[in-house]
């Protein structure tokens, strides 16, 4: 895969969990790893304002780290239910789910893959790298 079509599957990831089950859905199936991956296909195909959103989801956590396994990541989340700061941040988190699919990501993404066609689909259009 090449990375004009990563970053284009991983815009997709992201976006397709927010919308299917929002942040903590995103962030129970995909734990810290994914972040910085994700943070930079968004720069990449210009989609800045989902970076913004991003990071203000990330720095929900403590010291603004997702934990790497899933197993921390479902820990802290589970520990946010309830009355108190905890809460809030699952409301903040809300927010960012509405804010995130409100933006429509495909002309930007269709945009992106014409600007980089020589990239797209190269072994199956039988090109050499």
């Amino acid at each position: 895969m090449s990375k004009t079509e990563r970053d284009v599957e991983l815009v997709l990831i992201y976006t397709g969990e927010v919308r299917n089950g929002g942040h903590t859905q995103f962030f129970l199936n995909r734990a810290g790893r994914i972040v910085a991956p994700v943070r930079s296909a968004l720069l990449n195909v210009n989609i800045i304002e989902l970076v913004t959103t991003l990071d203000e989801a990330v720095a929900l956590f403590p010291q603004s780290v997702v934990p790497l396994g899933w197993s921390e990541v479902e820990a802290l989340l589970a520990s946010w239910e309830g009355q108190g700061p905890g809460e809030e941040r699952l409301r903040r988190l809300g927010s960012l789910d509405r804010r995130t699919s409100a933006v429509d990501v495909y002309p930007r993404l269709l945009a992106h893959l014409r600007k980089h066609e020589w990239d797209v689909l190269r072994p199956e259009r039988g090109l050499e790298d």
